[in-house]
């Protein structure tokens, strides 16, 4: 990872922008912070060759989190790709109609510069979304993967 990034993704899979792609797979909005954190974890461990060492998550009290995620968001947010809205409660994070237009074009692009690697990640996002998208943060943080990150020691992943 380079100083300038600051991204927690190694650079060859951020360049998929599977944070993106998991919004558009839930319909565009994903309502708070511990749902999308859970589900990016759910993605990554769903993932056959996208390991820890690839895609750390830290380890806190309230189970697996992606450290700078909130920084890539805000840039996503100034690209006009999504909103983040912060209510009383949570955040929301909702596409745009040009992020919805960008994750469309990168899937093409994906389809067609790495058929196998991107057919295989698309099942996942699938997957991921269709275990998560209905649930709560609370409820998707219950899951025994979850609970078993929660009871390992704080930090980065191990």
């Amino acid at each position: 990872m380079s100083e300038e990034s600051q991204d927690p993704l190694n650079e060859e899979e951020a360049r998929i922008h599977p944070r993106i792609l998991l919004l558009d797979e839930f319909g565009g909005e994903i309502i708070s912070k511990q749902k999308y954190f859970k589900s990016l974890y759910h993605y990554r461990e769903e993932v056959d060759d996208i390991g820890i060492e690839e895609w750390p998550f830290q380890h806190k009290s309230f189970g697996p989190t992606e450290e700078g995620l909130s920084k890539i968001l805000k840039t996503y947010d100034d690209c006009g790709l999504v909103v983040v809205e912060k209510t009383d409660e949570y955040y929301v994070y909702k596409q745009t109609e040009k992020g919805s237009r960008f994750a469309e074009g990168l899937r093409r692009g994906l389809r067609m510069l790495r058929k196998d690697y991107t057919k295989e990640r698309e099942k996942s996002l699938e997957l991921v979304a269709k275990l998560d998208k209905d649930r709560s943060g609370s409820e998707i943080a219950d899951d025994i993967d979850i609970q078993k990150k929660k009871s390992e020691p704080f930090g980065i992943d191990q």
